[in-house]
């Protein structure tokens, strides 16, 4: 089992995600794409603190009908 880890608002990543939300919103950028790269970065890196790997963009079959893509696994 993981080991519990609590992420606070303190922590660097966090900090690091809020100053990426906050230079897009200097430039006016609202789409949900640009927040990807900063919210994957986020993932990543406290997802470390517990051994956690991110594979951004994984694709699975769904019932042998589809491919479906996560933003994240």
């Amino acid at each position: 089992m993981a080991t519990a880890f609590k992420v606070k608002p303190t922590h660097k990543p966090v900090k690091n995600y809020y100053a990426a939300l906050a230079t897009y919103a200097d430039q006016s950028v609202e789409h949900e794409g640009a927040l990807r790269s900063a919210f994957q970065n986020l993932l990543s890196e406290t997802g470390r603190k517990v051994r956690w790997d991110l594979i951004p963009e994984l694709s699975l079959n769904a019932n042998c009908l589809r491919r479906i893509s996560q933003d994240g696994s």
